[in-house]
């Protein structure tokens, strides 16, 4: 009998210290779960055209720069002249690269209307990446530099016969504008490959 009763306390010792065990390493464990971190947060901050966008911005470009011509108004766009709007892209405030997509709605514009050629002025490597798309990536270390960009699109109006009844219903509209709707993306670059528009 004192055999059983030394087996119980030694027993009961050992499930004593098993306890203790556990709940001290449970405890460490518990402790190092528990930590506290402080990560600075990247700024976005994009304008377009002046406008703080946050990740897609649509507006209408209803103001068109025409080249001179020296049969037409300065100002003032007819058939046979041509002109272009700007967009400028500015991401100065922004801590990440940046992917832009421009797409363009020419569905609004008359049949007399046509695109002449869109181009980014300050590098040229604008990329065509949808029928009406165009994109190109702001590097972060382009963006430490204060690069801002242009898209430049230039817009002639066709002297077209067949058109000339609808040419005139714009032309006598009094203060009448062409406009193009134009949608905005920006998102943060991470390297991805910006593919080519293949028309097919």
């Amino acid at each position: 009998m004192k055999n059983k009763n030394i087996l119980v306390v030694v027993s009961l010792i050992l499930v004593f210290i098993t306890i203790y065990i556990i709940r001290d390493t449970y405890g460490l464990f518990e402790s190092k779960n528990i930590m506290n971190t402080n990560t600075n947060i990247a700024k976005w901050n994009v304008l377009i055209n002046g406008t703080d966008i946050k990740s897609g911005e649509n507006f209408v470009v209803n103001s068109v720069n025409i080249v001179g011509s020296d049969s037409v108004k300065n100002g003032k766009m007819a058939p046979g002249t041509e002109g272009y709007f700007d967009i400028l892209i500015d991401p100065t405030d922004t801590d990440t690269s940046i992917l832009y997509s421009v797409t363009f709605d020419f569905t609004k514009v008359n049949g007399s209307f046509a695109i002449d050629r869109i181009e980014e002025t300050t590098s040229g490597n604008l990329i065509r990446t949808g029928e009406n798309t165009y994109s190109k990536v702001i590097t972060l270390e382009e963006i430490k530099n204060k690069v801002t960009n242009t898209i430049r699109v230039y817009i002639k109006w066709n002297n077209v016969e067949e058109n000339n009844e609808e040419d005139s219903k714009i032309g006598l509209t009094k203060d009448n504008f062409i406009s193009i709707p134009v949608s905005v993306s920006v998102i943060q670059y991470l390297g991805e490959p910006v593919v080519e528009y293949q028309n097919e």
